[in-house]
């Protein structure tokens, strides 16, 4: 469930910014297999959803499981 909506250019800077990462730290590393470079990118984007937003200071994974304990508290987020 998502709790905000977003205006379609942030998601399109997050998105180039998510790329820009991923290509940028991957882009010297050889692959042989698709399944070895899919591994890859998911260990990346464990590493990047799990970093603090310096706006908001939760992390990006933990935003939702907050936000349905609160729910599920009658705490209205």
């Amino acid at each position: 469930m998502v709790d905000t909506i977003l205006e379609p250019p942030l998601l399109q800077r997050q998105a180039a910014f998510t790329s820009r990462v991923l290509l940028g730290r991957l882009r010297h590393q050889t692959f042989f297999s698709l399944a070895e470079a899919n591994q890859a990118i998911a260990a990346m984007l464990d590493r990047l959803n799990g970093k603090v937003k310096t706006s908001l200071k939760p992390t990006r994974s933990s935003t939702s499981s907050s936000t349905s304990v609160m729910q599920a508290s009658g705490i209205a987020p």
